[in-house]
């Protein structure tokens, strides 16, 4: 090969690598930065000091065309700190006031391009170290936050004081927001229910380790409902209380699933409780949890349960006990013991006595008295279709 050639062909090689070298290390105008220009951190040793106090001020600036600059200025106060055109910027500087007053402190980054970011500081300054009725310092805040003394006077300001755990300021009030928090219990007020009526349900939480859910602060909660021809998705804003009965100690809410969101079956359920202001849904549940059985849906319909069999009773001390055959059907809504005293060679005359539930097939019965009583029970369904009369039971009783 001709050695011209070869010589032509390193030069070239050698200029492409240089020049690859040149961009990856030279910034070139219009191209966007590796890293935006941003404050890692401002930390202000205080956010109220008396007149002529120092307070250290402690800044984190990075990204950006190397930073050249911090600026602060506000209160009387103008500083300026050279960077060096460094990647990062780490400065602490402390600051003497010397005017009284609230003030917001603009802190000021500045690259090498002249680009720049801006972040404000709020403090404020007092002139004595005076106190107020509950002894906080004139310009501190006090321990019942958002409180500050002013003037011996405690007035509200969160913005300078902050606020309570499970509290945020928000237009210059404290206002409560959801705190991380578990869930204690998630179910249904019944188990089986029509398709033509509302789910009643309960959600009951309890904040994570040592925070505390003020009342008042919103959630957000998904719902997830699955059968086996149907999977349902819900979503609720909810707003936590502590005074309901269901859930003492604890947070709950009581919600309803409208009638005729869900079709007949069995249904699970998983509920995810959420932080309203997170965005990102992943990193938004605080907790889930699933319930198997969460409710049964069942249709509306005109057919009575079947007759109830075999009742028959027991008697000891007084009491008398029916006993009857248990009745099969899934919308079996409970039973009716009707007794009567009065009964003539064609009739019985009954009157409702006692209502039983589904899952029960005998119930106790303290009976004063002696004599004849005539018992027949009937089977009702949640529609509110009742079944004839069972055969009729004579229990005799001599006194008791």
């Amino acid at each position: 090969m001709d050695p011209e050639l070869i010589s032509k062909a390193v030069f070239l090689l050698g200029i492409l690598v240089v020049g690859f070298i040149l961009l990856a290390i030279i910034p070139i105008p219009g191209f966007p930065n590796e890293q935006e220009l941003e404050f890692t951190s401002i930390n202000l040793e205080k956010k109220h000091v008396v007149l002529g106090d120092k307070v250290a001020i402690e800044i984190v600036a990075s990204g950006g065309n190397g930073i050249r600059e911090i600026t602060i200025e506000g209160g009387g106060i103008i500083e300026e700190i050279d960077c060096g055109r460094g990647e990062e910027c780490s400065k602490r500087i402390e600051l003497i006031f010397k005017q009284i007053g609230n003030y917001s402190l603009k802190v000021k980054a500045i690259d090498s391009e002249g680009d720049f970011v801006i972040e404000t500081v709020h403090v404020r300054v007092s002139d004595s170290k005076d106190r107020c009725s509950d002894q906080t310092l004139f310009g501190a805040c006090s321990s019942q936050r958002p409180l500050i003394c002013v003037n011996g006077e405690l007035l509200s300001d969160c913005e300078i004081c902050g606020c309570d755990g499970g509290l945020a300021c928000a237009d210059g009030v404290c206002k409560a927001v959801a705190v991380d928090a578990r869930i204690v219990s998630f179910d249904s007020v019944k188990k089986r229910i029509l398709d033509d009526e509302e789910i009643g349900f309960v959600l009951q939480v309890k904040p994570a380790g040592n925070l505390a859910i003020q009342q008042g602060a919103n959630y957000k909660m998904k719902i997830v409902l699955d059968s086996e021809d149907e999977n349902v998705l819900l979503n609720y804003d909810i707003v936590l209380e502590q005074s309901l009965s269901c859930c003492k100690g604890d947070y709950a809410v009581q919600e309803i699933i409208p009638p005729g969101e869900l079709f007949a079956g069995n249904y699970s359920a998983t509920v995810f409780l959420l932080d309203p202001e997170e965005r990102d849904e992943n990193k938004a549940v605080f907790d889930s949890i699933f319930v198997d059985d969460f409710v049964s849906v069942l249709e509306r319909d005109d057919v009575p349960p079947s007759k109830p069999q075999t009742l028959n009773f027991t008697k000891t001390d007084g009491v008398v006990r029916l006993n009857w055959s248990s009745n099969s059907e899934d919308d079996l809504g409970g039973y009716h013991i009707y007794k009567s005293t009065d009964a003539g060679d064609l009739y019985i005359l009954y009157s409702l006595f006692e209502t039983v539930g589904s899952e029960e097939n005998s119930k106790d019965l303290t009976i004063s008295g002696e004599g004849r009583f005539h018992f027949v029970i009937t089977a009702f369904d949640l529609s509110g279709n009742e079944s004839v009369y069972s055969d009729g039971l004579l229990v005799e009783l001599d006194g008791v």
